[in-house]
């Protein structure tokens, strides 16, 4: 818990260290309205995830693949029109003080769009194939990645160096975990995974 508190707070420490406590404050009010698909994500795992540990076959997991498909096809849609209202939202939430994140906001809501795709795929690993190191690796790979850029990049470019960040992580992730799985339906056959009750 404490890693992903950390990580999620990341790009505004950084700011606030190698560029200036404006930039942070503006990609914090940005960031903080990308929470929303953030959640989205989070209830859409909570809903799939059991679905996806109950299949006994890769024929059944495709079939919810491409469902699942369709549905965050209709959330992007969503996270898009988010972004042409972003002016609005932004003055809503924020008022005429934060118009500089309006910008960041678009940025960051269009790099949210890999993230929820790859949803697809991480469900799968997990909880189809229990492939739970997987998780770990991909995790730590993605805040390596995000550390690298905001350090290198930050002074450089300030405040769309996070942004940037978030872009090519997401990326990075929805490609990495599009080849693990399409490794994993190539050479590996689904196993349910025992669960051992206490005897009465």
């Amino acid at each position: 818990r404490l890693f992903s508190v950390f990580f999620s707070k990341i790009d505004v420490i950084l700011l606030n260290l190698l560029s200036s406590s404006y930039s942070a404050g503006i990609f914090a009010a940005a960031s903080r309205m990308t929470l929303l698909f953030a959640m989205v994500v989070s209830s859409l795992g909570s809903v799939v995830n059991p679905r996806f540990s109950a299949f006994e076959t890769k024929a059944e997991a495709l079939v919810y693949i491409k469902k699942l498909f369709f549905l965050i096809t209709g959330v992007s849609v969503i996270v898009l029109i988010c972004t042409t209202l972003a002016r609005q939202i932004v003055l809503l939430v924020f008022g005429v003080n934060f118009s500089d994140s309006i910008f960041i906001f678009q940025l960051l809501s269009l790099s949210m769009i890999p993230f929820l795709y790859s949803v697809i795929f991480t469900a799968t690993i997990l909880y189809t194939f229990h492939k739970t190191s997987y998780y770990a690796l991909i995790t730590f790979i993605q805040f390596c990645t995000v550390l690298i850029i905001d350090l290198l990049f930050i002074p450089k470019i300030g405040v769309y160096a996070p942004v940037l960040a978030s872009a090519f992580s997401n990326l990075l992730v929805f490609c990495l975990s599009a080849l693990k799985l399409k490794q994993l339906f190539k050479n590996e056959e689904i196993s349910k995974q025992v669960v051992f009750k206490d005897a009465p």
